[in-house]
Protein backbone atom coordinates (compact mmCIF):
# COMPACT_ATOMS: atom_id res chain seq x y z
CA UNK A 1 0.00 0.00 0.00
CA UNK A 2 2.49 2.37 0.53
CA UNK A 3 4.61 2.12 -3.02
CA UNK A 4 1.09 2.95 -4.24
CA UNK A 5 0.81 5.96 -2.41
CA UNK A 6 4.39 6.76 -3.33
CA UNK A 7 3.90 6.07 -7.01
CA UNK A 8 0.35 8.43 -6.87
CA UNK A 9 2.34 11.05 -5.69
CA UNK A 10 5.40 11.19 -7.51
CA UNK A 11 3.34 10.88 -10.48
CA UNK A 12 1.10 14.19 -9.11
CA UNK A 13 4.59 15.93 -8.59
CA UNK A 14 5.96 15.08 -12.35
CA UNK A 15 2.78 16.21 -13.82
CA UNK A 16 2.25 19.25 -11.43
CA UNK A 17 5.86 20.68 -11.51
CA UNK A 18 6.35 22.04 -14.98
CA UNK A 19 3.15 23.77 -14.87
CA UNK A 20 3.58 25.80 -11.90
CA UNK A 21 7.33 26.11 -13.38
CA UNK A 22 6.36 28.29 -16.04
CA UNK A 23 3.41 30.43 -14.44
CA UNK A 24 6.25 30.92 -11.46
CA UNK A 25 8.98 31.78 -14.67
CA UNK A 26 6.25 34.05 -16.08
CA UNK A 27 5.62 35.84 -12.59
CA UNK A 28 9.87 36.28 -11.94
CA UNK A 29 9.75 37.99 -14.84
CA UNK A 30 6.83 40.28 -15.00
CA UNK A 31 7.64 41.24 -11.03
CA UNK A 32 11.09 42.32 -12.58
CA UNK A 33 9.86 43.88 -15.67
CA UNK A 34 7.35 45.99 -14.22
CA UNK A 35 9.45 47.29 -11.24
CA UNK A 36 12.33 48.17 -13.73
CA UNK A 37 9.38 50.30 -15.54
CA UNK A 38 8.55 51.32 -12.10
CA UNK A 39 11.40 52.75 -11.07
CA UNK A 40 12.22 54.40 -14.35
CA UNK A 41 8.75 55.95 -13.90
CA UNK A 42 9.40 57.35 -10.85
CA UNK A 43 12.66 58.96 -11.57
CA UNK A 44 11.11 60.57 -14.75
CA UNK A 45 7.57 61.90 -13.50
CA UNK A 46 7.00 60.82 -9.73
CA UNK A 47 4.77 58.51 -7.62
CA UNK A 48 2.11 61.01 -8.23
CA UNK A 49 1.44 60.56 -11.62
CA UNK A 50 -1.44 58.57 -13.51
CA UNK A 51 0.64 56.46 -15.13
CA UNK A 52 2.59 55.29 -12.15
CA UNK A 53 -0.50 54.54 -10.28
CA UNK A 54 -1.54 53.05 -13.58
CA UNK A 55 1.29 50.76 -12.99
CA UNK A 56 0.65 50.07 -9.42
CA UNK A 57 -3.08 48.30 -10.01
CA UNK A 58 -1.86 46.49 -12.61
CA UNK A 59 1.11 45.15 -10.48
CA UNK A 60 -1.63 44.43 -8.45
CA UNK A 61 -3.94 42.88 -10.81
CA UNK A 62 -1.67 40.51 -11.85
CA UNK A 63 0.00 39.39 -8.63
CA UNK A 64 -3.86 38.25 -7.81
CA UNK A 65 -3.84 36.54 -10.98
CA UNK A 66 -0.76 34.66 -10.14
CA UNK A 67 -2.18 33.78 -7.05
CA UNK A 68 -5.08 31.87 -8.26
CA UNK A 69 -3.73 30.70 -11.38
CA UNK A 70 -3.61 27.11 -10.12
CA UNK A 71 -7.21 27.42 -11.11
CA UNK A 72 -6.65 27.94 -14.87
CA UNK A 73 -5.09 26.44 -17.53
CA UNK A 74 -2.10 27.50 -18.46
CA UNK A 75 -3.07 28.95 -21.70
CA UNK A 76 -5.49 31.64 -20.29
CA UNK A 77 -2.48 32.78 -17.64
CA UNK A 78 0.22 33.05 -20.60
CA UNK A 79 -2.61 34.93 -22.77
CA UNK A 80 -3.50 37.29 -19.50
CA UNK A 81 0.22 37.72 -19.17
CA UNK A 82 1.32 38.76 -22.95
CA UNK A 83 -1.95 41.21 -22.60
CA UNK A 84 -0.61 42.77 -19.32
CA UNK A 85 3.07 43.12 -21.02
CA UNK A 86 1.20 45.09 -23.86
CA UNK A 87 -1.18 46.94 -20.87
CA UNK A 88 2.41 48.04 -19.41
CA UNK A 89 4.67 48.65 -22.51
CA UNK A 90 2.00 51.54 -23.59
CA UNK A 91 1.93 53.05 -20.70
CA UNK A 92 6.33 53.09 -20.89
CA UNK A 93 6.26 54.03 -24.30
CA UNK A 94 3.22 57.01 -23.81
CA UNK A 95 6.02 58.30 -20.93
CA UNK A 96 8.99 57.89 -23.21
CA UNK A 97 10.56 54.75 -21.30
CA UNK A 98 12.19 52.13 -23.31
CA UNK A 99 9.80 49.13 -23.28
CA UNK A 100 10.63 45.24 -21.67
CA UNK A 101 10.62 42.23 -23.92
CA UNK A 102 8.15 40.03 -23.41
CA UNK A 103 9.60 36.70 -22.47
CA UNK A 104 9.19 34.42 -26.03
CA UNK A 105 6.66 32.27 -24.27
CA UNK A 106 4.25 34.47 -23.80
Amino acid sequence: MTKVFAILVSALLMISTPASAGVNKTNDAFSEDISLIMEKMEKKGGKASQSYKSLVKIKIEFEKTFDKSWQMPRHEFYDYASKTYDRINKIASDQGILKVNKPSWL
